[in-house]
């Protein structure tokens, strides 16, 4: 079987899809900001189907594509966060890590050009550090995936997080260990087939659905969503008792599974109700609605001056009091301990 020419048929069908899915997506950018990191990884894969050894006589285009592709993990990990954590923002920090690593790679590949012995120390463990940098992005990017799943409302995302990123991140994991395993920069015929083919499916999997993602993906829903059939009202009346009367939100480690055994539901209408109906993306924003609420009122109240922002965390329900903080900053702009300062009441 001529794997080459299959692989370079495969190869340019691929391309085909990635330009048209990429100038889609480009033309829907003032959606969401995180559409350019999709845009970005479109044409980096393309630049990655595109390395030829014979490029080497074109050294601008030869660095060119090699930057494109080595940025590859690091804008897969991006991504991956950009749809999976409801609050990440793009900073000037992921740039600079961004620089950071193409200058290892490049450093990496400069040494690894210097006449020596094939077996090299240089050589050998350069090779093992580069594909072990990139590595360590696939798997934080699968863990990011993996690590959200219990407080996700999203039903589509939900499925998503299982199915195309986990093996997403394992057809280039994969990729990764085979050529850590040989030492070589170009793995066997038949494994860049199955790498290149993987990537035509997923491809092709967003060209049929439109070439655009469920609005809920990268937008923040700022109100309920207008769903065919008002929830059922014992529904609500039961979530409200849990929450406003009884406090459950104060138990520690509650989770969706837990409050829909409490409702008398199943967690996929619970799920459904807390998105579709109210209108929250992750079901910790839902609670530290209730949660940051009253924590603003304990902090408030000058009897409770001596009560310490641990305690207060911990009260509320928060395992520590990193998470407490993020949550209290997210939605009062202050800090817990400069909320008190900035408006305690009189005793």
């Amino acid at each position: 079987m001529n794997w080459l020419l299959i692989i370079d048929i495969l190869r340019f069908m691929t391309i085909g899809l990635l330009l048209l899915l990429g100038l889609t997506l480009y033309r829907a950018r003032q959606q969401n900001q995180h559409i350019w990191l999709f845009v970005a990884l479109c044409v980096e894969v393309i630049a990655y189907l595109l390395i030829d050894p014979t490029l080497g006589w074109v050294p601008l285009l030869w660095i060119l594509l090699m930057t494109g592709a080595s940025a590859i993990p690091i804008t897969f990990w991006l991504l991956a966060r950009a749809l999976f954590e409801d609050h990440f923002k793009m900073r000037w920090q992921h740039l600079l890590l961004l620089v950071g690593v193409l200058v290892i790679n490049y450093t990496l590949l400069f040494l690894r050009t210097i006449p020596t012995t094939p077996d090299s120390v240089v050589s050998i463990l350069g090779g093992f550090l580069s594909q072990g940098i990139s590595l360590f992005f696939i798997v934080w990017a699968a863990f990011v995936a993996y690590a959200g799943q219990k407080t996700d409302l999203i039903e589509t995302r939900l499925h998503f997080r299982k199915y195309f990123v986990l093996l997403t991140t394992g057809m280039i994991g994969l990729t990764l260990l085979t050529e850590i395993v040989v030492n070589q920069n170009h793995p066997p015929d038949f494994l860049k087939f199955l790498q290149i083919l993987g990537i035509a499916i997923l491809t092709y999997y967003f060209t049929i659905r439109n070439l655009v993602f469920a609005p809920e993906f990268f937008l923040s829903r700022t109100k309920p969503a207008q769903a065919s059939e008002p929830p059922p009202p014992e529904m609500v009346q039961k979530l409200r008792e849990l929450l406003e009367t009884e406090k459950g939100y104060r138990e520690e480690g509650l989770t969706i599974r837990i409050l829909a055994e409490k409702m008398g539901d199943k967690e996929y209408k619970v799920r459904r109700l807390i998105n579709q109906y109210l209108g929250f993306r992750n079901f910790n924003d839902f609670l530290n609605q209730y949660r940051i609420q009253e924590a603003c009122e304990i902090l408030l109240d000058p009897g409770q001056a001596e009560v310490t922002i641990l305690e207060i965390s911990y009260q509320l329900g928060y395992q520590s009091l990193g998470p407490f903080n993020s949550a209290f900053k997210r939605q009062t702009g202050l800090t817990p301990t400069a909320y008190r300062k900035t408006n305690r009441l009189p005793a």
